[in-house]
């Protein structure tokens, strides 16, 4: 979670949108009041958008293209190099 942080706030031109899935929305606001997150933060209660991305598992990267759909997805705490490798290839 820090590299994605850490990301989202050096790359602004980017869009960066975190997914608390089954959470209760007071426990995801107060997490990421804890943490720093300062990128939207969606609520999948019922895990169904996780779903539909694929997920099998947490935590889960899902890089999304201009075009809105998904180049990859990677599980697994990500790395800030991997962040941006995947902004460089997919280009602003």
């Amino acid at each position: 979670m820090p590299a994605l942080i850490e990301f989202a706030k050096d790359t602004p031109g980017l869009d960066v949108v975190g997914l608390a899935v089954s959470d209760r929305p007071a426990d995801s606001r107060r997490f990421a009041e804890e943490v720093g997150i300062t990128f939207d933060l969606g609520i999948d209660r019922d895990g169904a958008v996780a779903r539909e991305f694929g997920v099998t598992g947490l935590p889960v990267t899902v890089i999304v293209d201009q075009e809105g759909r998904v180049a990859d997805t990677f599980f697994g705490e990500i790395t800030r190099e991997q962040l941006d490798s995947y902004a460089q290839q997919l280009g602003p």
